[in-house]
């Protein structure tokens, strides 16, 4: 009687072990996505997971579908975006390209304009019309400063769309602008 209670309980042990490895984590999933864009790219400002999607392969097994975001120049004055794709656990099949979101400075080159990300809002805060006189500030701080004067922007999510708050130890004022999120300038104002 001893041996087939502890036959069964070590039935139970080997079986759960086995189911332990069929579990998929999303903490897992995020932890090992974060450390490899870490890794790959430690000079970037910003690394964040935009989604993660549970789905099933053809086995039945679970794997995170994971789409994440590397940002880097958001102290400058043209920062990038790009998206990465993973899958966790590795599925059989290649994974999406990465995808450039923002780069070449560039905003608003398609129609209907959307501001949705703070590297677009920092481009649009010197770059649209009516910004002019920030970018004068802007490029005059760059063209003449020793190190620790370079213009450094601020941004903040408003409701009405986004502010960018531009401020160079050169001088003794700051540029605000604030932006609806269809890329439109609502106000230019010297602080």
């Amino acid at each position: 009687m001893i041996t087939l209670i502890l036959f069964a309980v070590l039935a139970a042990l080997v079986l759960g072990i086995k189911g332990i490895g069929k579990g998929v984590e999303e903490s897992d999933a995020k932890k090992f996505v974060t450390e490899d864009l870490s890794a790959r790219f430690p000079d970037a400002d910003k690394i964040t997971i935009i989604s993660t999607n549970l789905m099933q392969n053809e086995e039945g097994e679970d794997y995170f579908k994971m789409k994440a975001s590397v940002s880097y120049g958001l102290s400058g004055i043209c920062p990038t975006r790009t998206y990465y794709y993973y899958n966790y656990p590795v599925q059989n099949f290649v994974p999406a390209p990465a995808e450039e979101i923002v780069k070449d400075c560039e905003v608003c080159a398609s129609q209907p304009c959307i501001i949705a990300f703070e590297e677009e809002a920092i481009i649009g805060s010197h770059t649209f019309d009516g910004t002019e006189e920030v970018n004068d500030y802007i490029m005059d701080a760059f063209t003449s400063s020793r190190y620790g004067d370079e213009p450094v922007p601020t941004v903040n999510k408003i409701p009405q769309g986004w502010e960018v708050v531009w401020k160079s130890n050169k001088y003794n004022y700051s540029y605000s602008v604030i932006m609806s999120s269809d890329g439109s300038v609502v106000e230019v104002k010297q602080n």
